[in-house]
């Protein structure tokens, strides 16, 4: 793939949504650079091209995907290619209201409603899918799909349909790169628009199609450490995760940069998913206003991968931004 959140749960999410945004998260597109708010308490992740977020019983979802062919213009090819997207994630698809025009704010589009089965498990799902565009940039533009159970869909489609009224253009990074977006800590790197990302358990990773190389993030809530050896320790427990044979050739070291301070160690190892021999970086960053969070960067390649990448993302990770 191109590269390109805790409250309980409310009696109903419009309340929520008109009542308590700062209770609330973003979720963003990573390559469309749009976005708007989900409950606390929901959990979001990437998978392939698309971005989902929903309550933890998996009663209901929101999808998000980037695309570049917003500019659809008559209400049949908007149909057909809004149920080419619906049919990556359902089956024995019908449509109940055929795509009509719709206006919000700065954002404009269509929109589809239908049932279907959710391939994952063959459950009967409702849904809603839109298509939305910048109205100052129509070739570009994000697929919203809202899907859920008989009572998921009940409880939650209002207020996300409503919330996506809300829908606002966020800060991208440099041209050519995608948003490499942790959920969990509110970070973002840019990494190279080419890569692939995954979501992998807590981690997110992204990389070039040959393998050679990856950057892996994963948040964290234990970004106080405050000595080297406590740091150190905790920064091998996660690339463990990944690598067998652990060497530290350079032991952990303080780093600051632009609002983010924390540590660096770096090493050796044989990766667990093929046993190749790979060299790696593992910064942990914290923003200095709340220090408590940080964000966990693991770099790691093969000889030619790492020296090929490593310096730009290490350089690319002035780039970290909360938000």
């Amino acid at each position: 793939m191109n590269l390109r959140s805790t409250i309980s749960a409310a009696a109903c999410l419009f309340a929520f949504a008109v009542a308590a945004p700062a209770l609330a998260s973003e979720v963003r597109e990573p390559r469309a650079h749009v976005g708007f708010n989900v409950p606390d308490a929901w959990v979001t992740n990437i998978h392939n091209h698309w971005v989902n977020s929903g309550p933890t019983d998996k009663s209901f979802h929101i999808w998000l995907r980037g695309v570049d062919h917003a500019a659809w213009k008559v209400e049949k090819e908007v149909e057909t290619g809004l149920i080419g997207d619906v049919v990556d994630h359902l089956s024995d698809v019908t449509i109940d209201k055929h795509a009509k025009a719709i206006k919000w704010g700065g954002f404009e589009g269509w929109e589809v409603w239908g049932q279907g089965k959710r391939k994952s498990d063959g459950e009967k799902v409702s849904f809603f899918l839109l298509l939305l565009r910048d109205a100052k940039l129509p070739s570009k533009g994000v697929v919203a799909l809202g899907m859920g159970t008989k009572e998921g869909f009940q409880k939650h489609h209002k207020g996300i349909y409503d919330e996506l009224h809300s829908l606002h253009t966020t800060t991208g990074g440099p041209a050519g790169t995608v948003e490499l977006i942790e959920p969990k800590a509110h970070m973002i790197v840019d990494v190279p628009e080419a890569w692939d990302t995954v979501t992998t358990n807590e981690w997110i990773s992204s990389g070039p199609t040959d393998g050679t190389f990856h950057v892996i993030l994963k948040g964290m809530d234990h970004a106080s450490w405050k000595n080297e050896k406590e740091v150190e320790q905790g920064l091998v427990a996660d690339v463990v995760e990944h690598l067998k044979d652990v060497t530290i050739d350079a032991h952990a070291k303080k780093v600051t940069q632009k609002g983010y301070e924390g540590w660096e160690i770096g090493g050796h190892g044989h990766r667990k998913s093929d046993g190749k021999d790979v060299k790696f970086f593992v910064v942990l960053l914290r923003d200095t206003k709340a220090p408590s969070k940080g964000l966990v960067v693991l770099g790691m390649g093969t000889k030619g991968g790492y020296e090929k990448h490593e310096g730009g993302i290490h350089e690319t990770l002035n780039s970290i931004r909360t938000y």
